[in-house]
């Protein structure tokens, strides 16, 4: 139990939960949880992400990453985007989700439309290092989204 007398919440905003814009996020995997699949017939790893930089900063997402599957499909793309994370990350062999945890990355995130009664929202469509990133931007101008002005560099790339 918490005292919160004095709370008024008429004077605050609905904070909403609108997708973040589609664009490249520099973000942190913030927790992971290993989770049964709705079916029960496999697992996936959820990943909470947090955007660390912008005027999106503070905001996060999840990330579904199929890793015992019985579709054989679903289980090479869910393995090959960890894949992509770790070496984002520069973990090579994790042996721990936690491993992943707070080290920063570039995702570029999509909206995904509104879907069998689901609002829409977000899908990590590609991550990257942040040098990696950095290193694309300066050769095409593009930098992550609501950074600065379009065409600026990153304000964390040197």
């Amino acid at each position: 139990m918490a005292d919160i007398k004095g709370f008024d919440s008429t004077q605050h905003d609905d904070p909403g939960f609108d997708p973040l814009p589609e664009g490249n996020y520099l973000m942190i995997v913030e927790s992971s949880e290993l989770k049964a699949t709705k079916a029960g017939t496999g697992s996936g790893i959820n990943l909470k992400l947090q955007v660390i930089d912008g005027e999106n900063k503070g905001r996060t997402m999840f990330w579904w990453l199929n890793y015992n599957n019985p579709n054989e499909t679903a289980q090479r793309i869910g393995r090959s985007e960890l894949a992509a994370l770790c070496r984002a990350v520069n973990i090579l062999q994790p042996k721990d989700t936690m491993e992943l945890h707070n080290i920063p990355f570039v995702a570029h995130v999509v909206v995904t439309p509104a879907k069998d009664g689901y609002d829409p929202g977000n899908k990590v469509k590609k991550v990257e290092s942040k040098a990696e990133f950095a290193k694309a931007s300066q050769a095409t101008g593009v930098a992550p989204v609501n950074s600065g002005a379009p065409g600026s560099k990153a304000p964390w790339a040197k």
